[in-house]
């Protein structure tokens, strides 16, 4: 099998109670039609 050089497999961030978002969504809306999904 061909290396693909340093992979970290055990990535799992939702482990550490401490670790921060990488990504936030503030002020979202989802609608489907007429239906609300998401209202922040």
């Amino acid at each position: 099998m061909k290396s693909l050089g340093s992979i970290r497999r055990d990535f799992a961030p939702w482990n550490d109670p401490n670790a921060k978002p990488y990504i936030q969504f503030d002020n979202v809306t989802k609608k489907f039609g007429e239906f609300t999904a998401v209202n922040n």
